[in-house]
């Protein structure tokens, strides 16, 4: 999904018009308005960065069409563990192949499934 098929799925749940976003958001209706016209390809950031704001969703989950989650990015940095973001610094310093190597041990990991067979 694009920028605007998502902004039109988001209006619609939250029963907004481009009026009613723009007051919510604070953006100019033109502005809102000319993203469906116009297209969003010159977006200012701090528009799409409103619009994210009153939506609750980062502007990853907005701007980048291949994410589908809406609490992709919005998890709270604050309650991570300081050896939470430890590891994310070296996963983050870690070479791609490290970083396969990591991400395959820990969705293999047994207890990991052993919790997906108890979901189910």
């Amino acid at each position: 999904m694009n920028l605007l098929q998502k902004l039109t799925a988001l209006m619609e749940e939250n029963h907004d018009t481009v009026a009613s976003l723009s007051r919510k958001s604070e953006v100019p209706y033109t502005t809102i308005d000319g993203l469906f016209k116009k297209g969003y390809a010159n977006a200012r950031i701090s528009t799409v960065a409103a619009i994210c704001t009153a939506y609750g969703v980062s502007m990853d989950y907005l701007i980048r069409d291949e994410i589908t989650d809406r609490q992709y990015g919005m998890h709270d940095i604050h309650d991570l563990t300081d050896r939470e973001m430890t590891l994310i610094d070296y996963f983050r310093a870690a070479t791609p192949e490290a970083q396969d190597i990591a991400e395959e041990t820990l969705m293999n990991h047994p207890r990991r499934q052993e919790e997906a067979v108890s979901a189910s």
